[in-house]
């Protein structure tokens, strides 16, 4: 068990993909860097399934445009209401009142409102 002394270290580092700071010891990480290790044992939160090593050095997730999306998934799902759309430009409230929908008025209205109008303008 020679990899101990390195791995039961205090980390101070911020909460990272399944790792979060605290006192708990774990006696198996999941990592990939772990994977090859005899002993992967850790110290982090309770809930931790991840060393703070193998969770930073993981790649950062590409955000998802989650609006965006839904504009697409209505388009494809509404190929008529597009093409009237296309052209008669008034009718691309219809697509911002579904995707406002879609997120129960969660979503910012003017964002919603520019990114259909930039997919518009894109397809004119």
């Amino acid at each position: 068990m020679a990899g101990l002394g390195l791995r039961w270290k205090h980390d101070d580092r911020p909460q990272r993909y399944g790792w979060a700071p605290g006192e708990y010891i774990h006696s198996r990480c999941v990592g990939q860097l772990c994977r090859e290790l005899e002993d992967s044992s850790f110290i982090g939160a309770k809930r931790a399934i991840i060393c703070a090593d193998c969770a930073y050095a993981m790649p950062d997730e590409v955000p998802v445009d989650r609006v965006a999306v839904m504009i697409d998934q209505f388009v494809a799902g509404n190929p008529d209401k597009w093409e009237q759309a296309l052209l008669r430009p008034q009718l691309v409230g219809w697509f911002v009142g579904r995707v406002m929908k879609a997120f129960n008025g969660a979503a910012d209205p003017d964002e919603v409102y520019a990114k259909v109008l930039a997919k518009f303008g894109s397809e004119t």
